[in-house]
């Protein structure tokens, strides 16, 4: 094969390779000469179960989607999410917590996307660094059936802590105070019917009866409607004859 041949495979590889592109647009295309890619504490953050939407433009006919997890500075792992025929899935993936299992504090897990060449294997285009949370405790809510089924369960173990005696000490302080209230009732109760027979029996003595009578008034004596007037001298007596002896 003469020089000029093989000059020429050479620039026409080189024009396929320039005509050749394949980028990311979500997450974005990572630029290796930015600061601010390399920048994880700057990554878009995603929930656990969250979709992360994945798109990409390639001009090459098959190309493979992988996820990549950070470990470490040496180590990272590695999973094929799917085999593209220059296409992006528009659903994108959704987001799995620790796919390999590396976490230990539950800190977020930090992920990025490639495209490789399915016939030759190079690496096209590396997006930026994704951060997936790790899924939040479920909250558990109890109604009034599950609260009154858990404290019935709790008495028992609340109870079985008492020993024998302080058991019969309750029970004895119990007794009192109920026959305690008991007492209390029933002196009440004698002393109100005590008070209503006192009030009956009064009711009953004569002089209140007299009082309750009407009281009968005597006729006064009228004056006569015109003064009477008496003479102011006496009656004089018929005059006597006395015979001298």
């Amino acid at each position: 094969m003469s020089f000029l041949v093989k000059l020429g495979l050479i620039f026409s590889v080189f024009a396929s390779w320039a005509s050749c592109f394949t980028k990311f647009i979500r997450p974005p295309e990572r630029d290796p000469d930015q600061a601010a890619d390399q920048d994880m504490t700057k990554n878009n953050h995603y929930d656990d179960g969250q979709t992360i939407p994945i798109l990409f433009d390639t001009n090459i006919k098959k190309v493979d989607l992988y996820i990549w997890q950070f470990i470490d500075a040496e180590k990272n792992a590695t999973s094929l999410l799917e085999s593209s025929d220059g296409t992006s899935d528009p659903t994108g993936w959704k987001a799995q917590y620790d796919i390999s299992n590396a976490t230990e504090n539950n800190e977020d897990c930090i992920y990025w996307f490639s495209l490789i060449d399915s016939k030759y294997g190079g690496t096209l285009a590396k997006s930026q660094y994704v951060n997936v949370s790790a899924p939040k405790a479920e909250e558990t809510t109890t109604d009034s059936s599950a609260s009154g089924d858990t404290s019935s369960t709790l008495e028992p173990s609340s109870k079985s802590g008492l020993s024998r005696g302080e058991i019969a000490g309750v029970a004895v302080g119990a007794t009192i105070g109920g026959l305690l209230i008991l007492g209390c009732a029933g002196w009440m109760v004698w002393r109100r019917r005590a008070r209503m027979k006192n009030n009956a029996a009064l009711a009953e003595l004569p002089g209140n009866y007299n009082q309750d009578q009407p009281r009968s008034e005597r006729p006064k004596s009228e004056l006569p409607a015109e003064p009477v007037v008496f003479s102011s001298e006496r009656p004089r007596s018929p005059p006597r004859i006395y015979e001298a002896p």
